[in-house]
């Protein structure tokens, strides 16, 4: 797994095409310039790691809005980019488990 930086290794925009949700833009890597948003995410039961909380295989199902030069069938099946999309959901979940913890923390304070 990378360790991928929102604003720089991907961004979030919302394109025209799209109105019902928030996208997001490859800024890097072999996939630079697609545009995609998840439509579907399942979390398995069974965790890898209990202290760590660290799930095993995330499903998730995606549409890819914007393909800037390369085939979208080829995206489709592309397991280099489903891996790259798989790290961004992981840095989703890891934002927003960071960001109850702190209004946990805030609240016991």
């Amino acid at each position: 797994m990378n360790n991928l930086v929102v604003n720089i290794d991907y961004r979030y925009v919302l394109p025209e095409k799209v109105s019902d949700r928030t996208c997001i833009e490859l800024m890097t890597g072999d996939f630079k310039g697609v545009i995609f948003s998840f439509n579907q995410i399942q979390m398995p039961e069974e965790k890898l790691d209990e202290e760590a909380g660290e799930f095993v295989n995330i499903k998730f199902n995606f549409d890819v809005h914007e393909y800037k030069g390369f085939n979208l069938d080829e995206l489709n099946e592309n397991e280099d980019f489903h891996s790259q999309l798989g790290d961004i959901l992981h840095n989703l979940i890891g934002e927003v488990v960071d960001r109850l913890e702190d209004e946990y923390d805030t609240r016991l304070d």
